[in-house]
């Protein structure tokens, strides 16, 4: 029996039964001219079954407005399956530049250019002497050459930043670049079995690391051969005319100079470079394809032409007068002359040289700093791996420090980016809306990339390890191929976990720079800068910062946020070799340290 309709009581009010199909028809026109419409059944019932489903707890539960960490996790989930896809595809094109033909003609072309001999993964001696002598040669000069023009003079050096910048910023970008290629630490390491073995052919395994350390630093500029050209000659220009006693034989010696370096690494060195890249992978890698770049792992953030009109850069540290000098964090010599005519230099007549950076001058960095070098290796350890889970990687592993260092930001500061504690107004300054309290929430979210990007660094070393101690091949240079692949991967995850950490704390620097700015200004944004901050020890857990009023936080976490972006961006934790020295360690930490794996070994 079928169910009743809210509408059968009406019917029966009516008396429709009563009446005949005439009635029926004259009321039904009836209703019809007055708008109405007839149902029929099926048409009602699907109202009725829809009244019962969403009455139902099954549609109540289909309905439910999904979780935050529901949305996360499927947002996770696609972002690996994205990666997951992305690592197929490179893997698949990868595989197009390895098969057997490829692999001769890497061999045939690095044969014939006499840079390998035959049948041996080894470099010819003739070959290292001319990175040993002419190559190297030529990066310094392009540092020296970057002294001269900006730093002898520092107003002159001010004015051919500004007048190299209204032309094209790029100019002054690609100056920077090529004054900051020569990296000691990374030539000392392409060059040891060299300098060691004068007369023997270098393993190309055995200096893998700062070969492509070296060619990731020429790749940048490859592209911008002329414009480095046209930038050296500009700069000489301005400085002859502006300094009137200058010898202009001399001088131009110097362009000449530098010019023909030019040529030296670009159009002789970085090809030569390129195929031993090639063989070293044993990939017939395309010329500047996204593969290369992929593999070397070149982002688009390494690339140049990013440089602003008027932005500041290492080379504008002319306008302090100080030196710039190379990657290991000493001011190059400036050469002068005695009055005999023997060359002396900045070094000799000052005792204590002004730092390379001016940044690095600041207060801001250097108290910065000073909060960082509270905690040394070993009490960072203790603090965020009490477990030991990081044992497998040695104290002197630039990726674990800046990873320690991030851990600490993350436990001690970066309440000041997600805090309900701090009262931050929405900002309409300039015609935009910027909601601060969204922006520093978004750059806490980041970070969350960093952990997993510092897990498969140390999954990849520990592979490595594992590689080197179980021989995969009795066969000497199928395993040592295997071990310089693996040896890749962990370079590049290496480069990946602290290029998301120095990016991570670019952000938190700017952003907490524009709120400090307010508070010492306007004071708009920042509504309860002079409230003490407080902490639930029980549910918090302990604080530095406790007790310390908002603008003491924001200021501390400052800081340290642009004290560990320049220690990765250009001090101690830069660079392609992964390891500090012993004596960088001493330097900067007071002793050496005894890594976890070497421990193990004496036990």
């Amino acid at each position: 029996m079928g169910g009743k309709f809210e509408f059968d009581d009406t019917r029966k009010a009516i008396g429709v039964e009563q009446l005949s199909e005439a009635e029926r028809k004259a009321m039904l026109e009836k209703f019809k001219a007055a708008g109405g419409k007839v149902l029929q059944e099926r048409e009602i019932r699907p109202d009725e079954t829809s009244s019962r489903k969403t009455s139902s707890p099954q549609y109540e539960k289909k309905q439910t407005v999904k979780l935050p960490s529901e949305i996360e996790r499927e947002r996770r989930r696609a972002l690996l399956e994205k990666k997951e896809r992305e690592r197929e595809n490179f893997e698949k094109q990868l595989s197009q530049h390895q098969g057997l033909f490829s692999k001769f003609f890497i061999r045939l072309r690095c044969i014939l250019g006499g840079l390998t001999p035959f049948g041996l993964p080894a470099i010819r001696p003739a070959f290292m002497n001319f990175l040993a002598l002419n190559v190297r040669q030529a990066l310094v000069e392009f540092n020296l050459t970057g002294n001269d023009l900006f730093f002898q003079q520092p107003a002159i050096g001010r004015k051919i930043i500004h007048s190299l910048d209204q032309k094209n910023p790029l100019l002054m970008e690609v100056l920077e670049a090529a004054h900051r290629l020569y990296h000691a630490p990374t030539y000392n390491a392409l060059l040891e079995f060299h300098q060691n073995h004068p007369g023997a052919p270098t393993p190309l395994e055995s200096i893998a690391e700062p070969l492509k350390a070296l060619f990731r630093s020429l790749y940048v500029i490859y592209p911008f051969q002329e414009t480095l050209k046209k930038a050296f000659n500009l700069a000489f220009d301005i400085y002859l005319s502006e300094d009137k006693k200058a010898e202009k034989e001399k001088w131009e010696a110097k362009r000449k100079k530098v010019l023909q370096d030019v040529k030296t690494v670009f159009e002789q060195a970085f090809p030569k470079i390129f195929q031993l890249i090639c063989l070293l992978d044993d990939t017939d890698y395309p010329p500047f394809s996204s593969l290369l770049e992929k593999s070397l792992g070149i982002h688009p953030e390494d690339k140049l032409g990013k440089r602003r009109r008027g932005e500041s850069s290492l080379l504008a540290a002319a306008g302090a007068g100080t030196a710039v000098g190379t990657e290991t964090g000493e001011p190059a010599p400036i050469a002068e002359k005695k009055e005999g005519g023997e060359e002396i230099s900045v070094q000799e007549k000052k005792e204590e040289p002004k730092p390379r950076n001016p940044i690095l001058a600041t207060k801001e960095y250097q108290y910065g700093y000073s909060l960082m070098k509270m905690m040394t290796p070993r009490l960072l350890r203790e603090k965020h791996d009490p477990k030991a889970k990081f044992k497998s990687l040695p104290d002197n592993d630039k990726v674990l420090l800046a990873y320690l260092y991030f851990l600490e930001f993350d436990y001690e500061y970066s309440f000041v980016l997600t805090t309900s504690k701090i009262k931050l107004n929405v900002d309409y300054s300039g015609g935009v809306k910027n909601d601060y309290k969204k922006i520093l929430t978004d750059i806490y979210n980041e970070s969350r990339n960093i952990i997993r990007t510092f897990e498969k660094y140390q999954e990849a070393v520990e592979n490595l390890e594992k590689l080197k101690k179980n021989k995969l091949s009795s066969n000497y240079i199928e395993q040592s191929k295997l071990e310089t692949k693996q040896q890749s991967y962990v370079d590049i995850e290496g480069r990946n976990t602290r290029g998301l950490i120095r990016t991570y704390m670019e952000n938190v620097y700017k952003s907490l720079g524009k709120l400090i700015a307010d508070m010492k200004g306007p004071k708009t944004i920042v509504a309860n800068s002079d409230e003490l901050i407080t902490f639930d020890k029980e549910f918090e857990g302990t604080k530095r910062l406790n007790g310390k009023s908002v603008q003491h936080c924001i200021l501390e976490a400052y800081c340290y946020a642009l004290a560990l972006k320049e220690r990765l961006e250009s001090g101690d934790l830069y660079g392609g070799v992964l390891h500090l020295s012993e004596e960088e360690m001493r330097e900067i930490f007071g002793e050496a340290y005894v890594t976890p794996v070497e421990s193990s070994n004496e036990s």
